[in-house]
């Protein structure tokens, strides 16, 4: 493993700290020169607009490469600048850049939006895995998600080397673009991500999202004994399909509904109709679920409560409460009111 990686593994640079350490700006991102403790000898380290981090040791003399800085069979005074280069790193590391979970950035945005919208943290139950992460519905509670990295050939991706994952509860559906079937876990019951760039942040947090919401639901009905843990739901409602409006307010009593979503009677729906409204429109109540509908779904029986003005609950006061889409059926977190 390279020195740089080594030592910069699982961590994120503040650029405004590489400025105060003595960086000096480039067109390509940050540089600094800096003696080494052995005379005759300095280390120039870049680091890249994304964070990246490469160096080299140089003889000052001749502004030469020490090339034998990474010939790791290369032993005595090349142990002595490898050890000055490395300390030299771990000093730019600890005073400019900050921790993070995981290696992979895109699986450390979602980590963090885990962290900022659920109070979620992961832990890493093998010793020798640090790379493997767990996130659950609560301390020791059922998982959720689990990050990790594997061979990129094991998902018949054409990369070499190792790529981010996330395995999460879902059911696999051959064709979706970043979607496989589960990595070592119950194909039934599970999906693998990749967090390759194949989906963006917002569809990867919509599958940690049901995940999470289906690890809760399974939990609060064992916890509760009665299967009906209650709770709320936001539901979108293609105007571009049906006459929603008609459809609802002319079934007010019984308003049937197909989803796959895991509803209980007595949890509540808040439907949002899309563009152009992109709005919250209506507040119903989950009367009863029924089997009987098409491609695994069930029929949810909702009951009209009430009915809000256009625009008012639009999707920027969803987002700045946390909710990033609603491509789908989502649980909302237990105890966040949003409307009314």
């Amino acid at each position: 493993m390279e020195l740089e990686s080594a030592v910069f593994a699982k961590r994120t640079c503040d650029f405004d700290r590489l400025r105060n350490f003595g960086f000096r700006e480039t067109a390509d991102g940050f540089l600094l020169r800096a003696p080494l403790p052995l005379k005759g000898y300095e280390a120039e380290v870049s680091v890249g607009r994304d964070g990246a981090v490469s160096g080299r040791v140089l003889d000052s003399a001749f502004d030469d490469e020490y090339l034998l800085l990474r010939a790791e069979s290369a032993r005595g005074f090349a142990d002595e600048v490898r050890g000055a280069y490395r300390s030299l790193l771990e000093r730019i590391a600890a005073a400019c850049f900050d921790s993070v979970p995981f290696a992979s950035p895109q699986a450390n945005r979602i980590a963090r939006m885990l962290l900022e919208r659920f109070g979620d943290k992961p832990d890493f139950p093998w010793k020798d895995d640090a790379d493997s992460g767990v996130f659950r519905v609560s301390p020791g509670g059922k998982w959720y998600a689990l990050f990790m990295r594997i061979d990129a050939a094991k998902l018949g991706l054409p990369a070499k080397g190792k790529t981010a994952v996330v395995n999460v509860k879902g059911r696999y559906a051959p064709g979706a673009p970043g979607i496989f079937s589960a990595y070592h876990m119950n194909e039934t019951h599970w999906l693998t991500v990749a967090l390759d760039g194949a989906l963006d942040d917002d569809a990867v947090w919509e599958y940690v999202c049901a995940s999470r919401d289906a690890a809760a639901s399974s939990r609060a009905a064992r916890r509760s004994g009665s299967g009906k843990p209650g709770g709320a739901w936001i539901v979108p409602a293609n105007v571009g399909w049906f006459d929603v409006k008609e459809y609802v307010e002319s079934n007010a009593d019984d308003v049937p509904w197909e989803s796959r979503a895991r509803m209980f009677p007595g949890e509540t729906v808040y439907l949002y109709l899309t563009a152009p409204l992109s709005c919250v429109k209506y507040k119903l109540r989950v009367i009863r679920v029924e089997a009987g509908g098409e491609n695994g779904q069930t029929v949810k029986r909702l009951k009209f409560e009430q009915i809000f003005e256009d625009g008012v609950y639009d999707f920027s006061f969803l987002k700045a409460r946390g909710v990033r889409s609603v491509r789908s059926a989502r649980r909302l977190p237990e105890g966040l009111e949003l409307f009314g």
